[in-house]
C-alpha cells in the first residue's frame, strides 16, 4: 500500500472513531492508528523519493523538449533565412536578366534601324547611280541621233 491508501485509511479510522462524551475528542484503536502511522513514516521518504524523481524526469524531460523546440526553431529560421536569400537573389537575377533583355532588345531595334537606313541609303545611291547612268546613256543616244541626222543631211 502507499501513503495515499494509509491516509485514506487513518481518515477512515477516524470518521468511524467513538466520540468522547461532553468533548471534540474522538477514540480510535490506538494500535491500528500506531500501524498506518508507522507505515506513512515508513513508505514516506522512498515514495518522497519516487515523487522527487518523477519531477526530476519531468523537469529533465521539458528541458529536452524546450532544447529541441530551440534546435527546431533556429533550423527553421535558418531554412527561412536561406529561403529569403535565394528568393532575393532570385528576384535579382531575374532583374538583371530583364533589364539586359531590355538593353538586347533597344540595341537590336537601334541597329535594325541603322541596317534599314544604311539600306535605303545604299538603294537610293544606286538608284541615283542607276538614274545617272540612264541620263548620261540618253544624251549620248541624243547625239548620236543629232550627229547622225547631221551627216544625212
Amino acid at each position: 500500500m502507499g501513503i495515499i491508501s494509509d491516509l485514506e485509511s487513518f481518515r477512515e479510522l477516524v470518521l468511524n472513531g467513538k466520540k468522547a462524551a461532553f468533548s471534540k475528542t474522538i477514540l480510535i484503536p490506538e494500535k491500528e492508528a500506531r500501524e498506518i502511522l508507522e507505515r506513512i513514516i515508513q513508505d514516506f521518504p522512498a515514495e518522497f523519493e519516487e515523487a522527487s524523481e518523477i519531477v526530476k524526469k519531468r523537469a529533465d524531460l521539458i528541458r529536452q523538449a524546450e532544447i529541441e523546440a530551440e534546435s527546431i526553431k533556429l533550423n527553421a529560421d535558418e531554412r527561412a533565412k536561406i529561403i529569403k536569400e535565394a528568393t532575393e537573389k532570385a528576384q535579382e537575377i531575374i532583374n538583371q536578366a530583364n533589364f539586359e533583355a531590355s538593353r538586347i532588345i533597344e540595341e537590336a531595334k537601334a541597329e535594325s534601324k541603322n541596317m534599314v537606313c544604311q539600306t535605303n541609303d545604299f538603294v537610293r545611291k544606286i538608284l541615283e547611280q542607276a538614274k545617272s547612268s540612264v541620263i548620261k546613256s540618253q544624251a549620248i543616244l541624243e547625239e548620236s541621233i543629232e550627229g547622225t541626222k547631221n551627216a544625212n543631211l
